[in-house]
C-alpha cells in the first residue's frame, strides 16, 4: 500500500465488490437464519447493497466531496432524446412483439386484479427493488473505474459477470428467482449482455445515471408487466422470441460503436479520483 492511502483508496474495486456481495449474502443469511424480513422491505435491502457499498467506499476514499461526485450521474438528464428512445427499447421492442401476438388472434391473459393505488405501487416497487438500488453501484462507481484499465467491451463483460452473480442469494431464498423472474439458467448470460447495453447507453450520456436506470427500469417493466401483470404475452415468449433479439441488439451496438469505447466518438466520462 503506497504510504498515505488507506486501504479504500488502493483497492477501491476490490473493497466495493467484496462489501456488495458480503452485504448482499448478509440480508439472505439474517433473513433465513434470524429474522424473517417481510418483503418488500427485503428486496428493498438487497437493491441497494451495491449502493451502500459504494457510498461507504466513496467516503473512504474521498469524504462528503467523493460522495457528492458519485451521485452527479443522476443530474445529468440533458441529453438526446435519442437515448431516451434507446432506454425506452427495452420495454418497446417486447412491447411490439406483444401486439403481434395479440393481433394473431392470441388472447392476452388480462389485467389482474387492482385499482390504480395497486398499479402505482407496482410500478414504485419495480422501481426501488433494482433500477434505484442498483445504478449507483454498478454503474456509478465500478464502471467508471474498469474503464481506467480495460476497454468499455471488457468492462462491462467483467461487471456483467459481477452483477448477475451478485443475485445468487436471491436463488438462495424460498421461491428462489421470484424477484428476477428469470431461471438461472437464462438470467446469467440475459444479465451479462444487459451489462453491455448499459454501458453503451452510460457512455454516450456522459455518464448518465438517470438514463441507465430508466433502461434498467424499462427491461424490468418487460418482466413485470409486459409479460406479467398486464399478461400481454406469454413469459415463454419473452425468453424465446425477446431474449434472442436483445442478443442481436446487442451485438449490432457493438460492431457499430465498437468495442474501446462503445461509442462512434471517444467519450467524456467523469473523472473519478
Amino acid at each position: 500500500m503506497q504510504q498515505g492511502q488507506n486501504l479504500f483508496q488502493r483497492y477501491p474495486l476490490w473493497v466495493f465488490f467484496v462489501l456488495a456481495y458480503v452485504f448482499q449474502f448478509a440480508v439472505t443469511g439474517f433473513h433465513l437464519y434470524l429474522i424473517a424480513i417481510p418483503s418488500p422491505w427485503r428486496d428493498y435491502l438487497h437493491a441497494f447493497t451495491p449502493t451502500f457499498a459504494a457510498l461507504i467506499v466513496a467516503a473512504g476514499i474521498g469524504g462528503s466531496a467523493q460522495i457528492r461526485k458519485l451521485l452527479s450521474g443522476w443530474t445529468r438528464w440533458r441529453v438526446s432524446w435519442i437515448w431516451y428512445l434507446a432506454a425506452f427499447s427495452m420495454t418497446g421492442f417486447p412491447l411490439l412483439i406483444a401486439i403481434v401476438n395479440i393481433l394473431l388472434g392470441n388472447e392476452p391473459a388480462g389485467l389482474a386484479a387492482g385499482g390504480v393505488g395497486f398499479w402505482v405501487g407496482a410500478v414504485i416497487y419495480n422501481m426501488i427493488s433494482g433500477p434505484l438500488g442498483e445504478e449507483t453501484g454498478w454503474r456509478g462507481f465500478a464502471l467508471p473505474r474498469l474503464q481506467t484499465r480495460f476497454n468499455a467491451l471488457t468492462s462491462s463483460l467483467i461487471l456483467g459477470v459481477l452483477w448477475a452473480f451478485w443475485h445468487v442469494p436471491l436463488y438462495l431464498e424460498p421461491g428462489g428467482g421470484q424477484q428476477t423472474g428469470f431461471p438461472f439458467y437464462i438470467f446469467i448470460p440475459m444479465t451479462i449482455a444487459l451489462s453491455v447495453f448499459f454501458v453503451w447507453i452510460y457512455n454516450n450520456t456522459g455518464g448518465s445515471l438517470l438514463l441507465t436506470f430508466l433502461t434498467h427500469f424499462f427491461f424490468n417493466f418487460s418482466g413485470a408487466f409486459v409479460a406479467g401483470r398486464l399478461g400481454l404475452m406469454p413469459t415463454s415468449m419473452l425468453f424465446m422470441v425477446a431474449g434472442p433479439l436483445l442478443f442481436v441488439y446487442i451485438v449490432v451496438v457493438v460492431i457499430l460503436a465498437g468495442p474501446r469505447h462503445l461509442s462512434r466518438k471517444r467519450v467524456a466520462i467523469p473523472a473519478i479520483k
